[in-house]
């Protein structure tokens, strides 16, 4: 595979961002490669997919070009107060490089993956732009988007956490688990990413106690006419040991009555590499399939 670091200046984001493309060394292919669009983690940047995985290796095995963006910490939305990263990855970011690398220009040669709030935004561009992708592929993503800001931007939670006190904590854990139906795992798990509450009011604003419903709701947004009309296959992962598995399942019980081709992988695994590099076989598999 060949790889590109590209610097650029972006229109969406007021701002220079770097993305890496991998291209098949077959750069003669007339007809041009399908395309992945590549989506890291939370945590993570353009080079977590390079660094941890063996992604590269079956990209050249199945002919396709990946493109890895850096979207920072947005969830790939266009944040409240901050970039328009939704908008960069739909809009600006497939006429800029459909003008320089040999990528096919159609729907049924583009996908969309990512790991972790990477496997979020994969369905949120999907649900958002299916007229652009033939397949989204979620590992392990947060299927219920409402849960993690409620968590996340809770300053008096943060606060407990913080003070140490373990007991209050589990107390105030249970009590949210009880009254909102949102896994403790997933509480305990997120409040060790640390005091994110300015950044999560950045992406996702102030005053809200509920995304429920919203542009940037995957249950709601699969719903939606404009998405049924012409779905895109949804692929989800996720280990059962992995604190956004009961989202998942939630996820599942929506979609199923809609009639679309929808998967859901479960397994044992966790939230971590180990359990993400175990699917791309599978993942590159599927996307072989695909007529070119």
């Amino acid at each position: 595979m060949n790889l590109f670091t590209v610097d650029f200046q972006s229109y969406s984001l007021h701002k220079q961002t770097t993305v890496h493309v991998l291209c098949p060394q077959e750069v003669d292919r007339a007809s041009g490669f399908p395309s992945l669009l590549l989506l890291h983690g939370m945590t993570d940047d353009q080079t977590g997919w390079i660094r941890h995985s063996l992604v590269e290796n079956y990209a050249q095995k199945q002919g396709v070009c990946l493109v890895i963006p850096n979207a920072d910490l947005s969830f790939y939305t266009d944040m409240a107060y901050g970039g328009d990263y939704l908008t960069f990855l739909a809009e600006e970011l497939p006429d800029f490089f459909g003008n320089y690398f040999p990528m096919v220009n159609m729907r049924k040669n583009r996908f969309v993956a990512g790991n972790s709030m990477g496997g979020y935004g994969a369905f949120l561009l999907a649900m958002r732009y299916p007229q652009m992708f033939s397949a989204a592929f979620s590992l392990s993503g947060p299927m219920k988007i409402s849960w993690i800001y409620r968590i996340l931007s809770d300053k008096k939670l943060t606060e407990v956490f913080a003070s140490g006190d373990t007991d209050k904590l589990e107390l105030t854990v249970r009590q949210i688990a009880a009254d909102e139906r949102i896994p403790d795992l997933l509480i305990n798990s997120l409040l060790e990413s640390g005091d994110l509450t300015r950044i999560f009011k950045g992406i996702f604003g102030d005053g809200k106690s509920s995304l429920d419903g919203s542009d940037i709701d995957l249950p709601e947004l699969v719903k939606r006419k404009e998405f049924l009309a012409k779905p895109v296959d949804l692929y989800a992962f996720c280990g059962k040991q992995d604190y956004h598995y009961e989202s998942n399942l939630l996820f599942s019980e929506i979609v199923r009555p809609l009639g679309i081709n929808y998967q859901l992988r479960t397994g044992k695994g966790g939230h971590d590499w180990d359990y993400w590099n175990g699917q791309l076989p599978e993942l590159f598999e599927i996307i072989g399939n695909y007529p070119v």
